[in-house]
């Protein structure tokens, strides 16, 4: 069953990137060639860990860091979408970038329980941690290929957990 998942999860994923990448290739084309990929994830980790602590010590407001935020996710776009149009994906790379996207989705999830205090979204985040080390073990001990399945996972608990919370606000 979760190889069935896996597939479907994948070729979804696999559709997104085509037009991402397509909306992307004008930005990408007169990138210089030294820089790579994991510049714009290297930049992803830093504002997002910057931000984050800005933000749980209150020193910018939320305008500021859902603007750090969207910031964040477009790098994570430029990154797949270099990676993919110069053919310069590695292993790591991608184990990289899926740690950064972990560290962007704390800071959603910590975004959404400063809004409405539901401890479902540290929850989230909580296990979105989780993640991040078990796709980092699972990349030392080169087990790649469950690495599809631990994000497979993840995403199955995250959208059952987003219908649960919105069927709990449809009926309060």
């Amino acid at each position: 069953m979760i190889n069935l998942l896996t597939k479907f999860h994948l070729d979804v994923l696999n559709k997104v990137r085509k037009i991402k990448d397509r909306v992307f290739k004008p930005l990408i084309d007169p990138l210089p060639d030294w820089l790579k990929p994991f510049h714009f994830t290297s930049l992803r980790i830093i504002i997002l860990t910057v931000g984050l602590i800005l933000y749980i010590l209150d020193i910018i407001g939320w305008v500021t860091f859902v603007t750090i935020i969207i910031l964040a996710a477009l790098t994570d776009w430029l990154d797949g979408a270099l990676a993919r149009a110069k053919q310069s994906g590695t292993e790591f790379g991608v184990t990289y970038d899926l740690l950064a996207d972990r560290l962007m989705f704390l800071a959603i999830f910590l975004f959404f329980y400063q809004l409405d205090q539901n401890t479902g979204w540290l929850a989230q985040g909580l296990i979105d941690l989780i993640t991040g080390v078990a796709v980092l073990i699972a990349y030392l001990i080169k087990k790649r290929g469950s690495i599809r399945k631990i994000m497979t996972v993840r995403w199955l608990v995250f959208l059952i957990w987003l219908v649960y919370y919105f069927i709990s606000l449809v009926l309060k």
